[in-house]
């Protein structure tokens, strides 16, 4: 279902068809412009499962959440969006997860909390032992109001199984307990069954109102297969899942007490995925549909194989449409393990409805071919990426983790389409050892098979502000209202998305000396202003604290522009240049040469003057030969030194300003190495 963001969001999508700008150097693959696809939020989430979840939000209203760390990373989950809710859950035992209300996998109501640790609502057994309760209140906080309330909290370590014996239940706090309509209450009950007429225990069922779109939620069947609930006269669909199976039945209505029987054998539809000499090493399950004129749902179903059946659907039941999406990842058989291979294909098909058979073939003529290249901004080693595909209607992909060396090159062939959204992830500072969310994301869309793309992740100098008129770089002005969003952390010559930790970076706007605006992770503001012509300074700075971070160890950028009302675009000028680097990110001795432009929103970008500054100490600067070639272009020239003693990095500092004294100046120190 397509989703609705923010005027912010609805702002960025305007740019989604912009073509990509930087070209690839002499000698590297070429190709048509991949379509770029803007990110508007991304956010971290700890489940109580101990699991770090990433949850992105594009431009055009879709949503992936995927596990970057953490006991399940690489297991079987279980995705759903439904209404403004995402959720992910991993798949745990029946016992555990009985315990855990669904409000507890909305990873989007997850990140709208702040601090450490996630407040929770609990309910004890009441014959619980002494020593299970004092587990439970030494794992969770616990604390009994005076309303006779449990409250706890979690961390982001989560909380472990033993530690939950004296507990029946938890849920978020804040989350409701119970479903409330004005209209008068029936009973109804929903029956899970075998193929053999057993009860199947727990399960999730989805259930709403075609009548009443705000009532109705998930419920959890209990050991017998069996839920229970007071619900208004009407007309309802539900869905219901085991993990292993789904099963979406015609709408039914309640008039008087009902029971809806359910029978897992109607799960028959299993997705299978083929390409010649490959295999597949991770298998993506969805089903979305809509619902009447104003809900729906989507699921998802993530694992290193097919492992869920689904109900056949007519493409258009009687409460609204159904489409079923199939995606899968493979490499080349006898080629390793699958976590570090260096060939990797994505497939994605859409269904309309959920058809009986759900096989799809596919051949090397279908892809388009992306080169990936991963620069070296600290030791050599094995990384941990992503890739996820989907279209703007539905999620296809869960993102299983695979790594790849850095330095290095990775081939992707992706199945080329002009309505699949592919995101590539790397997660540059992360180690076996060592957790750090830092991230670079590329979201593009792949429009013809046969062709070759490249994309390159960590090219220095790697930090604040966005290569050219990237849809990454949303800035502007209506009326007098202010607004921005930039990328703290993106390298050069590439349109990507990029973040850091709060305490690797940070940003603050500031009008005429006065701090309006600041923030971490992702430059992003909307402030009103005065009326009137006012200088504003925008200063973004990233300093990644990693050990297995040494080059572009502190990136900062200085904007200074001026705006009144009026005025739609912001005047910020942001310099474009890519280092002769290696992808081990050194760089010969001698005549150093690389160009050197700027862009701006604003349509007159003429560049008054340009100067370009080198260092091997940070401290001490000489000037580089700056040529110009065109309005906003130049051809920068110096030389590259040898390495010596502890002078081993070269920094620049580049500056730049238009004819109207809008201005920029980059200092971006150990840009690359010495030999």
């Amino acid at each position: 279902m397509r989703r609705t963001l923010l005027a912010l969001a609805v702002l960025a999508a305007a740019l989604v068809a912009a073509p990509a700008t930087a070209g690839p150097p002499p000698g590297r693959p070429s190709g048509p412009a991949a379509r770029p696809l803007a990110v508007t939020q991304v956010r971290t989430v700890h489940l109580i499962t101990g699991d770090t979840v990433l949850l992105t939000t594009r431009a055009d209203g879709s949503r992936v959440s995927r596990i970057v760390s953490g006991p399940h990373l690489g297991g079987q989950v279980m995705h759903g969006d439904v209404g403004t809710s995402s959720y992910l859950v991993p798949r745990l035992p029946a016992a555990l997860r009985s315990k855990l209300d669904p409000s507890l996998y909305d990873v989007t109501r997850l990140a709208r909390l702040h601090g450490s640790r996630v407040p929770v609502v609990v309910t004890l057994r009441d014959d619980a032992a002494p020593r299970a309760r004092s587990a439970a209140g030494d794992a969770l906080h616990l604390r009994r109001t005076s309303s006779g309330t449990v409250l706890g909290s979690y961390s982001a370590a989560g909380v472990q199984a033993a530690d939950l014996q004296a507990v029946r239940s938890v849920r978020l706090a804040g989350a409701a307990t119970t479903h409330t309509a004005s209209r008068a209450r029936h009973t109804l009950t929903i029956e899970l069954h075998s193929g053999g007429g057993d009860p199947v225990g727990y399960a999730d069922v989805l259930l709403m109102d075609l009548d009443d779109p705000a009532f109705g939620g998930f419920l959890t069947t209990g050991a017998d297969g069996t839920v229970t609930a007071k619900v208004p006269e009407g007309r309802y669909v539900l869905v219901a899942s085991t993990f292993s199976a789904v099963l979406l039945p015609p709408e039914f209505a309640v008039t008087d007490d009902s029971t809806v029987s359910l029978n897992l054998a109607d799960a028959t539809a299993r997705p299978h995925v083929s390409m010649p000499g490959h295999r597949v090493v991770e298998a993506d399950l969805t089903i979305s549909a809509e619902v009447g004129d104003s809900n729906g749902y989507s699921f998802g179903f993530s694992g290193k194989h097919f492992f869920t059946r689904v109900q056949p659907v007519a493409a258009q039941p009687t409460y609204g449409t159904v489409h079923t999406g199939v995606s899968a990842q493979l490499v080349r058989r006898g080629s390793g393990p699958a976590r570090t291979a260096h060939r990797l294909a994505v497939t994605a098909d859409v269904a309309d409805g959920v058809p009986a058979d759900l096989t799809f073939v596919h051949h090397h003529d279908d892809f388009a071919r992306v080169v990936q290249e991963f620069y070296a901004n600290g030791p050599a080693g094995r990384r941990p990426t992503f890739v996820e595909v989907g279209t703007s209607d539905l999620g296809l992909s869960g993102g299983q983790s695979f790594e790849t060396r850095v330095p290095g090159r990775r081939v992707l062939f992706l199945q080329a389409s002009r309505e699949l959204s592919y995101t590539q992830v790397v997660m540059p500072l992360m180690t076996r050892r060592h957790e750090n969310l830092t991230q670079l994301i590329d979201v593009h869309r792949y429009p013809r098979a046969g062709h070759t793309y490249r994309t390159v992740f960590a090219h220095g100098p790697v930090g604040p502000g966005a290569e050219g008129p990237s849809p990454f770089a949303l800035t502007g002005r209506y009326r007098n209202v202010l607004y921005g969003q930039l990328p703290l952390f993106s390298g050069a010559g590439s349109e990507m998305l990029g973040f850091v930790p709060d305490e690797d970076g940070e940003w603050a706007l500031r009008q005429d000396g006065r701090v309006i605006a600041d923030g971490t992770g992702l430059i992003s503001y909307a402030v009103e202003v005065p009326r009137d012509r006012r200088t504003f300074e925008l200063t973004a700075v990233s300093h990644p604290s990693a050990p297995t971070w040494t080059l572009s160890t502190n990136v900062e950028d200085v904007w200074t522009f001026h705006s009144a009302h009026g005025a739609a675009r912001q005047p910020i000028l942001t310099p474009s240049y890519v280092p002769p680097s290696t992808l081990a990110g050194y760089v010969a001795p001698g005549r150093t040469t690389f160009g050197l432009s700027f862009s701006t929103p604003a349509h007159d970008q003429h560049v008054a003057r340009a100067t370009v500054e080198v260092s091997t100490d940070g401290v001490h600067w000489r000037d580089a030969r700056v040529v110009r070639t065109s309005t906003d272009s130049f051809r920068v020239r110096y030389a590259t030194p040898r390495a010596h003693g502890d002078r081993g990095t070269m920094s620049i500092r580049v500056t730049g300003r238009d004819r109207h004294g809008n201005a920029v100046r980059e200092t971006a120190m150990d840009v690359y190495r010495l030999r």
